[in-house]
């Protein structure tokens, strides 16, 4: 069986047998940097909806294989820079598909970077971190924060560079022992986006 996604032309094809990928085709003026991550994907799920600002069929593929899971628990202590923290310990522990589990504790500098915007914004003062989330590899991550201040006001965004622990950070981190992440130009946001494989050959 072929799917053909698009209201007039074709733009892409997948073949598909039973619940299994057999090909996918389309043409050079689809940006392959965001079809790229499908061709290593057998066993799939196919979901379709109707994108209104891209006026064609938009495709997502989900991949079938369930992975077992690990866990890391650690504590940052005052003064420490966030993301250099967790870029160390995902190294040092070389995981392949981690995520945020668990957050609690507090940080007097806060560097967002907020929806829809380019720069950095810094914060100072004390917060609470309400949430922490997010997915993280040895080549990047993508995290977002909330905090809360003195006065129960709540901010979030992206995180950057700059957030240092103020008296505690808790952290759990989860490892998907059977798949992999990693970081691939997408065409359509403009950003590198998130692509996820079977992992066959890594520990």
């Amino acid at each position: 069986m072929s799917y053909t996604l698009a209201k007039s032309l074709p733009i892409m094809c997948l073949n598909v047998r039973g619940s299994e990928l057999t090909g996918i085709n389309y043409p050079p003026e689809v940006h392959p940097a965001c079809l790229t991550p499908l061709n290593s994907l057998l066993n799939v799920e196919l979901y379709f909806s109707v994108s209104q600002n891209l006026g064609l069929e938009d495709l997502t593929v989900v991949t079938s294989t369930p992975s077992t899971a690990r866990f890391y628990a650690l504590r940052l202590i005052p003064q420490q820079e966030l993301l250099s923290a967790l870029r160390d310990f995902i190294r040092l522990h070389g995981l392949h598909a981690a995520w945020i589990s668990g957050c609690v504790g507090s940080l007097s500098e806060v560097a967002f970077r907020y929806a829809g915007r380019e720069e950095t914004t810094l914060l100072s003062g004390k917060f609470e971190v309400v949430s922490l989330i997010g997915t993280l590899e040895e080549g990047g991550e993508h995290l977002h924060l909330s905090v809360a201040d003195k006065n129960g006001q709540m901010t979030g965004g992206h995180v950057m560079d700059g957030c240092l622990v103020r008296t505690t950070l808790e952290l759990v981190i989860g490892e998907l022992n059977d798949l992999s992440f990693n970081r691939q130009p997408c065409a359509l946001s403009g950003y590198d986006e998130l692509s996820v494989t079977p992992r066959h050959t890594q520990n």
